[in-house]
């Protein structure tokens, strides 16, 4: 016999939500806004959501093991388990609506991660804007195109913490640094460790982000010391840089960093002060570099 659900006593419902794994649990939050509100301030975890985009299709994953498909036709969303696929419809809801509602049940205001896999048309792009306010991480593949990855940090840069790039998309002579290098970010990461990743004093000149991270790197230390010789002649102006973070394909010389340079040593780093009360931390290893700038 049907029973009236949400008539039970609070700390039955509560038994009764404790019992449902994470999919039935989503299935109840969609029935109506009470049972949404009742999903929501239950004592269950809905663990941070993260999507992939592959081709024209955006894939949510809740982990540990459901995975939904946003459907063409906007009203519908196919559910895999892992023993077979359920169809969800929710007439009048949109791709919009589908994230928005598991966002607000797993209590986040962002997706986590963002995935975008060579298999992602550059058009369809703008539609995973849309439907995605916000995420922590935008992670584009090591198997992802220049052009797909340029198009992606251009279109999605803006929604994202952090821009994580897995692949080198200016190997091809195409497409120059300065592209992604001057976009406002606030974090951007090349996370290419295959390969050295080759840059200049004038590259680092153009930074915008607010972080810069790049692995394998190539980098003279003269364009290093330079750089911090610019710096303290205050002939450079670095509106939003506030952290620059290297870690270079072959160990370098501190000694060559900071030849002809003034500093003091403070907790293990060195401190470059500034006539105008600026100053910049530096932190010289064989195998890393990391610029931390300050603003009294």
């Amino acid at each position: 016999m049907p029973i009236r659900f949400l008539s039970l006593p609070v700390a039955d419902l509560q038994y009764a939500l404790e019992c449902m794994d994470i999919g039935d649990l989503i299935a109840l939050s969609l029935c109506s806004k009470r049972t949404k509100n009742l999903v929501k301030s239950s004592n269950r975890n809905i663990e941070p959501i993260s999507a992939e985009v592959y081709k024209n299709t955006i894939h949510l994953i809740i982990k540990p093991n459901l995975q939904f498909l946003l459907r063409d036709d906007y009203f519908s969303i196919a559910l895999y388990r892992g023993d077979g696929i359920e169809i969800w419809r929710k007439p009048g809801f949109t791709q919009c609506h589908w994230i928005a509602h598991f966002l607000s049940i797993s209590r986040t205001s962002m997706i986590q991660k963002l995935i975008i896999s060579n298999a992602s048309p550059i058009p369809y792009l703008d539609i995973v804007k849309k439907t995605n306010p916000r995420c922590f991480t935008l992670d584009i593949s090591d198997n992802c195109s220049s052009e797909l990855t340029i198009a992606a940090v251009l279109k999605l840069g803006s929604i994202a913490r952090l821009v994580k790039i897995d692949n080198d998309p200016f190997n091809n002579k195409r497409h120059h640094i300065s592209e992604l290098l001057t976009l406002n970010l606030h974090y951007l990461c090349f996370n290419i460790m295959q390969n050295p990743f080759k840059l200049e004093l004038s590259d680092l000149l153009m930074v915008n982000s607010e972080h810069l991270t790049i692995e394998s790197a190539v980098i003279p230390e003269k364009d290093l010391n330079r750089f911090l010789k610019l710096w303290m002649k205050g002939n450079h102006s670095f509106y939003r840089l506030k952290y620059i973070e290297l870690f270079p394909w072959e160990q370098i010389k501190h000694e060559d960093v900071l030849k002809e340079i003034e500093y003091q040593v403070v907790d293990h780093k060195r401190r470059l002060s500034r006539a105008d009360g600026k100053e910049l931390l530096v932190t010289v290893e064989p195998d890393f570099v990391v610029f931390e700038f300050s603003i009294p």
